[in-house]
């Protein structure tokens, strides 16, 4: 049986890094504000009619198995606090011992809604859904075959010389033919400093610590529970954001700390993920 814990991964590195770099603020620096909207590294833009399209890069090891993914996201601000978006990841190798599979994975669509902001503190709140569009019978499968539930809450703080988030995701997953995948919950914590932070030129840095922990429940097939699926992994490492006026290059590197697989599963290695980001 494939190892599932890997196959969620996939979706919640992409999608939830989109959220919890950071949320929503509405007192950022002129320059972050001029790149990003009021974000910085974050989903919803708060410029009404303004677009976003973020670009990522991100490769998995675990064990034998290993995937490059590359996503598009498309964010449009419907006002200044409430946004739409769509998330297409496309596998360019998705390997393990079984074969090697290469295609489209399963479309996230949301709905972003900041309900709060009060001077360096935000939080935002998104709703969605994610579609089959992924090959449920390829090996490795590229989707889950389910239509499933989405929902964030992310809460942060920024200051002139520090960032902090809180991000908390959850992957409701539904019944299909007999199967029934393991919902997914996954947290992050990023805490970050701003470098030359009273630097009046074009460019901002930002070097922050993400640590990150995701808990899947285990898969059941007509009932009956697949012990070699589920599980819980916790990831650590360095996340460096650099935004030049309208864009936003960012890097993440991380490593298992703690993994606790149930059942014959492959240990995680390490993840790598590359994001470019512009506003227009």
């Amino acid at each position: 049986m494939q190892d599932y814990l890997l196959n969620y991964l996939k979706y919640f590195f992409f999608f939830s890094l989109f959220i919890t770099h950071s949320t929503a603020y509405p007192q950022l620096p002129p320059l972050i504000g001029e790149a990003l909207g009021e974000r910085l590294g974050g989903r919803i833009t708060t410029q009404k009619g303004a677009w976003i399209l973020q670009n990522t890069l991100e490769y998995i090891k675990a064990g034998e198995e290993k995937e490059l993914i590359w996503a598009a996201e498309f964010a449009y601000g419907l006002t200044k606090d409430i946004g739409v978006e769509l998330f297409i990841p496309i596998f360019l190798k998705n390997a393990a011992a079984e074969g090697i599979s290469r295609g489209l994975g399963d479309i996230i669509a949301t709905v972003e809604w900041k309900p709060f902001v009060n001077g360096p503190h935000s939080l935002l709140v998104m709703g969605g859904m994610k579609f089959p569009t992924g090959d449920r019978l390829a090996i490795p499968l590229l989707g889950t075959g389910t239509f499933d539930i989405v929902f964030n809450i992310s809460a942060a703080h920024y200051s002139n010389n520090w960032y902090a988030a809180l991000n908390i995701d959850t992957l409701l997953t539904t019944k299909r033919k007999g199967f029934k995948p393991g919902s997914v919950y996954e947290y992050e914590l990023v805490f970050g400093r701003a470098i030359n932070f009273m630097n009046k030129g074009s460019s901002k840095l930002f070097i922050n610590l993400d640590l990150t922990g995701i808990y899947e429940k285990q898969d059941k097939i007509n009932g009956i529970i697949d012990e070699n699926t589920g599980g819980n992994v916790i990831f650590f490492g360095p996340l460096i954001s650099w935004t030049r006026k309208n864009l936003l290059f960012e890097v993440l590197f991380q490593g298992p700390i703690a993994q606790n697989l149930f059942g014959n599963q492959s240990k995680f290695n390490y993840t790598t993920f590359f994001s470019f980001t512009l506003i227009f």
